[in-house]
């Protein structure tokens, strides 16, 4: 999770560099600031800035600028950035800032510094590009898993609005989701099912069952035969389609309780 990724990531990168501050700074959605996440290397009785800007000659506003990482060797005798002082009255003499960039744009930036001027390489420019590629796959892996995880929220909200029974399944035929007819009609709740093959539920139907569902809005009608609380069969309707989520496959089965009605037609 972010909230841990970015300290761990701000000591990784202060242990290996042997560095006296390192910063990790994401991007205000105004785009105008950077705000910190981790700090590592700043004394606790010196008050220190929550964000710094991403305009008007800042370091960050510098290396935002340029594909790559920015080397500073003397930030008392350079005369290019504003509001520094802070850096300065710490004792900061050198700073490395490399840009934390997503396939989308520019998540933030890592801050390298040191009390020694002339302290950074190209070598140490490079290890921290690394690192905030590094960062960004994490990042973007985030961002992905959260986006599924509401997708799957929202999905989960349609499936209890639904009187039908409703199961989907992933690509190997497992139970993934269920709403509250389904765990009514089969005499299981969702979290015991999680996982299992779909024969739990449906004892004439295996993971080939998936497979057989077309892509798309079509889908597939059968009478099958459904299995409660693990021993009692009685017929139902289905019908099946397969959906997108994600990048996954999940197949999506409306599934209807018709023993009350083959009774009434014996």
């Amino acid at each position: 999770r972010l909230e841990r990724l970015f300290p761990a990531a701000a000591q990784a990168t202060y242990d290996a560099l042997g560095l006296d501050l390192c910063n990790i700074y994401k991007m205000a959605v105004d785009q105008d600031r950077l705000e910190i996440q981790a700090r590592v290397g700043w004394p606790a009785d010196m008050p220190a800035r929550q964000s710094v800007s991403a305009r008007h000659y800042s370091l960050s506003a510098f290396a935002l600028a340029q594909d790559e990482p920015l080397i500073v060797d003397d930030l008392k005798g350079d005369d290019r950035f504003h509001s520094v002082e802070d850096l300065l009255e710490r004792g900061i003499r050198s700073s490395l800032i490399a840009v934390i960039r997503l396939n989308d744009g520019v998540f933030g930036v890592i801050g390298c510094h040191s009390l020694k001027p002339g302290r950074f390489s190209r070598g140490d420019a490079i290890f921290v590009k690394g690192m905030a590629y590094v960062l960004a796959t994490a990042i973007s892996r985030n961002i992905d898993a959260e986006a599924l995880h509401d997708q799957r929220v929202r999905l989960q909200g349609i499936l209890d609005t639904t009187a039908d029974a409703i199961v989907t399944l992933d690509s190997a035929g497992r139970v993934e989701q269920m709403n509250a007819a389904a765990e009514s009609m089969f005499g299981h709740s969702a979290g015991e099912l999680h996982g299992s093959p779909v024969a739990r539920l449906l004892p004439e139907c295996d993971a080939a069952f998936v497979d057989a569902i077309g892509d798309g809005i079509s889908s597939v009608h059968a009478d099958a035969v459904g299995l409660r609380g693990g021993a009692k069969r009685f017929p139902v309707e289905m019908s099946a389609g397969v959906v997108r989520l994600g990048g996954e496959r999940l197949a999506i089965l409306t599934i209807r309780d018709v023993s009350q009605r083959r009774a009434a037609e014996d």
